[in-house]
């Protein structure tokens, strides 16, 4: 890691309609992070710092109502924890969210979006990212993961033009319907 660089921060991923995606995404960056540490470094598989599939969410519960129109809060409950910045206003509708805690892609060196990465204006930068990309996906299914989501959206490039997935979420199972149907057709 450069010595120039911040230290790093983190992200919180949260999934609220859909929590078995978070309990799916903490699976999966355990398996890959612990079956070979050096390997998953080496291939920039994201750590996990944290993670829950099942928690409960803090922004539960009605919408507050508004104040009445003479702006005294007379008679009216405000709700103390506001919705944080980018979120939904459905996330009020579940009891149970899951969260997942990873480095933030912009301190970890991940941020460069896949078409303006400089890195790859070069047919060797393709051919890295092609062969990093190659070898990460080699390295999931060899433990029974199919990422099943690989867009431009859940792929980062590092400074060199190395692929990393950004989103495990939506993986496969080895032995599931959808992973050997999906694995057949690569």
């Amino acid at each position: 890691r450069d010595a120039t660089r911040s230290p790093p921060s983190y992200v919180v991923k949260i999934a609220v309609r859909y929590r078995e995606e978070g309990m799916h995404e903490v699976q999966a960056l355990r398996t890959l992070n612990e079956a070979n540490p050096q390997l998953a470094q080496r291939l920039r598989i994201m750590p996990l710092v944290w993670g829950n599939a099942s928690i409960a969410n803090p922004w539960y519960g009605p919408k507050s109502p508004q104040p009445p129109a003479d702006n005294t809060t007379q008679g009216t409950s405000l709700d103390p924890k506001p919705l944080p910045p980018g979120s939904h206003s459905y996330w009020r509708d579940y009891e149970q969210i899951s969260a997942v805690v990873v480095y933030s892609r912009k301190t970890s060196g991940w941020d460069n979006d896949l078409f303006d990465n400089p890195a790859l204006s070069t047919f060797d930068g393709v051919k890295r990212f092609l062969l990093t990309l190659l070898q990460t996906l080699d390295y999931a299914h060899s433990l029974g993961i199919n990422v099943n989501d690989l867009t431009p959206s859940n792929v980062a490039t590092d400074e060199k033009g190395s692929a990393i997935i950004w989103d495990w979420n939506n993986w496969m199972q080895k032995g599931s319907a959808l992973y050997d149907r999906d694995i057949h057709h690569i």
